[in-house]
């Protein structure tokens, strides 16, 4: 995703107690008001783990690693909301809900209800998130409190907007990346020169230029770790700033990001369009097309090189959907055509089927089925080892409860595949199928770096966190990226004013539990993982 910098902020101020009046021959009470507490979230759009891990290790990332990497707690286990774009990941941080629920199904979606169109990759659309998201955002959870977002295109709820549309917004058309970086922090630093008593309570600072760079110039190129040494700089700028100011206030920093990146080499990146219209002979539109999509037999949202969402007009039209059986003749073709799970680049298939989600790979084929009271899940094998290679060791054809699947499945190829992909068909915005890339591959031909998949290197990324009673080290429990929406209220002493999908991890933080004692040492989980999957074929790492 490459919108604009970005900062959210939320104040609060916890009740106070009083005290018994004198002479009244009650003792006075020793409930004294409770300190006051600011989280700052510092968001890196795109931010790569290897490639961080990397840099820390060269002494390449000062403020991160002593701030976060050393002082802090690093979440190395955290999982984004599938497929890992930035607005759908922009929706469950910002809402703590899936996309089913929250409705945001990418940087672009189509909507067959309705036959909308959304486009958010475009000046006038950036911001288009708000009015679509259909549950509270977090500003709207804390409504009680004065809230600041600063450059943030999810901001809906909050009473003070700072967007710097002229000076970030010139900057990022003319590519000075570094003032958008400078704009960004100089905002979140401004706060140090107010009293501390009129701190906001949340503060969410968006850097979104490693990610442009990464999609511009790949990974590897020097320009991408240029960029995360430059965030780097203005991350120790406002800590350092706040921190200085704080006095007696609580001072929370979680570094968190929306996905992680897939460098893609030439000879991988497939044009996965061109294919369906050639090898498949496919009556097939983007929105690119304009109005000509109504009178085609599918629809592509494309603009992401990991993935490519498929809406396929019903017998009746439009805003009937097709069959499963209908869905189903599409993916494997006709007589003497290839299969999509068969196109190059393609990893996985997933698709609505009867009795739950199907997923075809090359491996096998498998359904995954949720239970409508409980939410738990099972995965059955229908044909191949498929199964057994998405199952994380759980036993299959068994129910697991949600959590289990995430724990199992964390440190796989394919993490939280299960659960995630058991809910993503709950919309009709999600489309009628979902093609995932495979390791190291992208469905578009123009993109060295990317995202928008399913495999590791995009879906697990970090989440730091440093702050009172923090304890420093390494956790391997898995967790969500929509998981932090409740962790920050129960840190703010806040309820949620709605369902929410999420589960705090705030008890994590002082290190509840066990953490593995590997990572007591300061080694990244999966760093020395084994290469292979259970499958023999090469294992898409961090």
């Amino acid at each position: 995703m490459r919108p604009l910098a970005r900062l959210l902020s939320v104040t609060v101020l916890l009740a106070a107690g009083c005290a018994a009046p004198r002479g009244s021959g009650v003792a006075p009470s020793t409930d004294y008001p409770p300190e006051p507490v600011t989280v700052v979230l510092l968001w890196i759009d795109g931010l790569a783990p290897a490639v961080l891990d990397q840099l820390a290790e060269d002494d390449r990332l000062p403020h991160l690693q002593r701030l976060f990497l050393r002082e802090g707690r690093v979440f190395s286990r955290t999982i984004v909301t599938l497929p890992s774009l930035t607005y759908i990941n922009a929706g469950g941080l910002f809402t703590g809900c899936w996309p089913a629920r929250h409705g945001i199904y990418g940087n672009r979606w189509f909507d067959r209800r309705t036959l909308e169109l959304r486009d958010y990759d475009s000046v006038s659309g950036f911001d288009r998130i708000n009015p679509d998201l259909a549950v509270a955002t977090l500003h709207e959870h804390i409504s009680d409190q004065h809230t600041l977002s600063v450059q943030c295109h999810t901001q809906r709820g909050a009473d003070q907007v700072r967007n710097n549309l002229i000076t970030s917004g010139l900057a990022w058309l003319f590519g000075d990346f570094a003032a958008v970086e400078r704009n960004a922090a100089a905002e979140a630093e401004s706060l140090a020169r107010q009293p501390a008593a009129d701190w906001p309570g949340l503060a969410v600072v968006y850097f979104p230029t490693a990610d442009a760079t990464a999609h511009r110039d790949g990974l590897h190129s020097g320009t991408y770790a240029a960029a995360l040494q430059r965030i780097d700089h203005q991350v120790g700028r406002v800590v350092s700033a706040l921190e200085d100011a704080a006095g007696a206030r609580r001072l929370h920093f979680a570094l968190v990001t929306d996905h992680g990146q897939v460098q893609i080499p030439p000879d991988r990146r497939a044009d996965l369009l061109a294919w369906l219209r050639t090898e498949r002979t496919a009556d097939i539109a983007t929105p690119a097309d304009g109005a000509a999509w109504r009178k085609r037999a599918a629809l592509a949202i494309v603009g992401a090189p990991r993935r490519m969402v498929l809406h396929l007009r019903g017998a009746a039209g439009w805003q009937q959907a097709p069959t499963h059986a209908e869905v189903w003749s599409w993916i494997t073709g006709r007589p003497g055509q290839p299969a999509l799970w068969e196109a190059p680049g393609v990893g996985l298939v997933a698709a609505r089927g009867a009795g739950g989600v199907i997923l075809r790979g090359r491996s096998g084929r498998c359904r995954i089925e949720r239970e409508a009271d409980t939410g738990r899940v099972r995965l059955q094998a229908e044909q191949g080892t498929l199964a057994r290679e998405l199952a994380g060791g759980l036993t299959r054809a068994t129910w697991h409860e949600d959590r289990d699947w995430l724990a199992a499945t964390a440190g796989g190829d394919w993490p939280d595949l299960i659960v995630q992909m058991s809910r993503y068909f709950d919309s009709s915005r999600a489309g009628d199928v979902l093609l995932l890339a495979e390791a190291g591959w992208g469905l578009e031909p123009d993109s060295p770096a990317g995202h928008g998949g399913a495999g590791a290197a995009e879906a697990r990324v970090r989440f730091l966190w440093r702050g009172p009673d923090v304890r420093p080290g390494h956790d391997a429990r898995a967790i969500r990226t929509i998981d932090l929406l409740p962790t920050v209220l129960d840190l703010l002493g806040e309820r949620p004013v709605a369902p929410l999908d999420g589960r705090s991890f705030a008890g994590y933080l002082a290190g509840e539990g066990q953490v593995d004692a590997g990572q007591r040492r300061g080694q990244i989980p999966d760093r020395q993982a084994g290469r292979q999957s259970a499958g023999g074929r090469h294992r898409e790492t961090d």
